[in-house]
């Protein structure tokens, strides 16, 4: 992060950290997030369990169990000395499971089995918040805190509150959190989306603003606070994660007086930025994580990539809807170098020592020719033949001119090639690789992990009878043919497929012969036995029964030395 100008870390704490005052805090949230995940259907469902709107159980915080202080704070110590600053989220009125579990009491929905939302009209409420506050700034000593506030739907159910209204209990609560950090230096933030109401062009109005809803046959009423932008004191920070619905929003914000970052920050699909960064209130942009910390979550879910593109936003001049071909491009090379540092299994093709590399003769494997499937976007005649440099790796394409050339495909009915022989040693092998199977990418927020989206395997056999099997997952080692690997386009989110294939890289892209764009991928597999011969190599088919091809287009054997 530190080396890409990401200098800030917004790190939510949660019932996730140890409180010495408040231990049955910690218990509560390590026996929620168990409950959760066992709830059929996991954290999602339980949260949607009830007739009134909840979100954000977030189990995966400190993995469902509890860090202590002393971790807490070699973790920033480590970020410190990274150039990164630890901003901490301590979230407050909405979203509060770990303080209001353990204390029903102050619960704002008394016959809620999950409690989220504190009662703000209880003082016990302040008591509890302000000394999980005093020991997060103990461990932490921030210049800011953000207090969340994000998604607050429960107002006026408590006798108490229910003569209040919603834009002065919400404006009330910050302003109580905001005066209290203000006495000890600290800066507040919150979430932007209940001081908003904007009209959508799908004729929908989003934000702080009042709606009747029937959920599970009850009446839910959820009273407009967009009237609290008025209310609130200026000097507190607002992320703004509503851009996505309208890029007027941080104007809206702006012109009100306050300053403001860009929250959930997607750069790929922000459109014409270059306008919109001029905005003197905006300060900057977030990438949120919303999944486990850890390099397959950021790789799958397409997070790394979206980090280097905010970095690039935000630190640069570079028009990103003028430049976008030249970005991906230097963002497809960053993430390679750093995903096989940050790795498990140190790269082959990455090591500084001689290689050499052996293109592997595929004849003898291969019973298609280079038209497999008969759905536009599934024709691979346009690709280049013979031999070819592709990420740096000499590949063999079969075929020379007119010549008919055929490679290994599986299918639903074909479900294994002939094996490959490869007959010597490898330190690892390249597969280029691509397919038409149609399967969605499966991200790990909110601790909803589908498990690997495996559609086939390379099946490694040895000499002494061994066999490795090495899974295709798609959107991880291998992705979809037809995409435009990472491009997407500015102003639709959902049309940055192909942003999620982290394990492999795009070295070959273009157009097919029907115009369609395509993009062959390039996986390098590490051979846990370098020194132990390897046989064949079998590609094989486990997408069930489901339409579509997996080709390998080439493979390349690699040794060091």
């Amino acid at each position: 992060m530190g080396r890409h100008k990401l200098n800030t870390m917004f790190l939510e704490i949660g019932g996730g950290m140890e409180y010495k005052r408040h231990p049955e805090v910690n218990q509560a949230w390590v026996d929620f997030c168990k409950e959760a995940m066992e709830y059929p259907g996991g954290p999602d469902a339980l949260q949607d369990s009830q007739w009134f709107f909840k979100n954000s159980t977030h189990t995966e915080l400190a993995g469902g169990g509890v860090l202590s202080q002393a971790e807490v704070k070699k973790i920033a110590r480590w970020c410190a000395d990274n150039a990164i600053e630890i901003m901490p989220e301590v979230q407050s009125l909405s979203h509060s499971y770990y303080m209001v579990i353990p204390h029903p009491e102050i619960a704002e929905m008394k016959d809620d089995p999950w409690p989220d939302n504190y009662c703000p009209s209880n003082p016990k409420s302040y008591e509890l918040f302000f000394d999980i506050l005093d020991e997060v700034i103990e461990v932490l000593n921030p210049r800011l805190i953000h207090i969340g506030h994000d998604e607050a739907y429960l107002f006026g159910h408590c006798p108490k509150c229910k003569k209040r209204d919603a834009a002065e209990i919400y404006a009330t609560d910050i302003t109580k959190a905001r005066d209290y950090l203000a006495e000890r230096g600290i800066r507040t933030a919150i979430w932007g989306d209940k001081l908003l109401e904007i009209h959508h062009p799908n004729g929908v109005t989003y934000g702080g603003v009042e709606r009747n809803i029937v959920r599970y046959g009850k009446n839910f009423h959820l009273p407009a606070t967009n009237r609290c932008v008025d209310l609130i004191p200026k000097d507190v920070l607002i992320f703004d994660w509503y851009w996505s619905l309208s890029y007027e929003s941080a104007s809206m914000l702006a012109a009100k007086g306050y300053e403001m970052i860009y929250g959930n920050f997607h750069g790929p699909s922000f459109k014409g930025w270059a306008e919109y960064r001029q905005n003197p209130s905006l300060l900057g942009g977030e990438t949120s994580l919303w999944c486990e910390v850890d390099n397959y979550s950021i790789g799958r879910n397409g997070t790394f990539h979206n980090i280097l593109w905010g970095a690039n936003d935000l630190w640069s001049d570079v028009d990103p809807d003028t430049e976008r071909e030249r970005i991906v491009s230097d963002i497809a090379a960053t993430m390679r170098k750093d995903r096989l540092r940050l790795g498990p299994t140190p790269s082959v093709l990455q090591a500084a020592v001689k290689k050499r590399m052996k293109p592997v003769d595929m004849t003898r494997s291969s019973a298609r020719g280079m038209y497999p499937g008969d759905t536009p976007g599934s024709d691979l005649s346009a690709l280049p033949r013979g031999l070819q440099v592709l990420g740096g790796v000499e590949f063999s394409i079969p075929g020379d001119g007119e010549t008919p050339a055929t490679v290994p495909v599986v299918d639903w009915h074909v479900r294994s090639c002939p094996p490959i022989p490869i007959s010597g040693k490898a330190d690892a092998i390249a597969f280029l690789h691509t397919t038409t199977v149609d399967r969605v990418h499966a991200p790990t927020y909110y601790s909803l992990n589908l498990g690997p989206n495996t559609v086939g395997a390379y099946l490694v056999t040895y000499d002494d009878g061994k066999t490795v099997e090495v899974p295709l997952e798609y959107g991880w080692n291998i992705d979809a043919f037809g995409c435009r690997f990472m491009v997407g386009q500015a102003g639709d989110q959902s049309a940055t497929l192909g942003a999620y294939a982290y394990a492999a890289d795009p070295v070959l892209t273009g157009e097919a012969r029907e115009g369609e764009p395509f993009s062959l991928f390039m996986y390098e597999w590490v051979n846990p036995r370098p020194d132990s011969a390897i046989r064949d190599v079998r590609l094989t088919w486990q997408a069930g029964y489901q339409k579509g091809i997996i080709a390998l287009i080439a493979m390349t054997v690699v040794r060091q030395g």
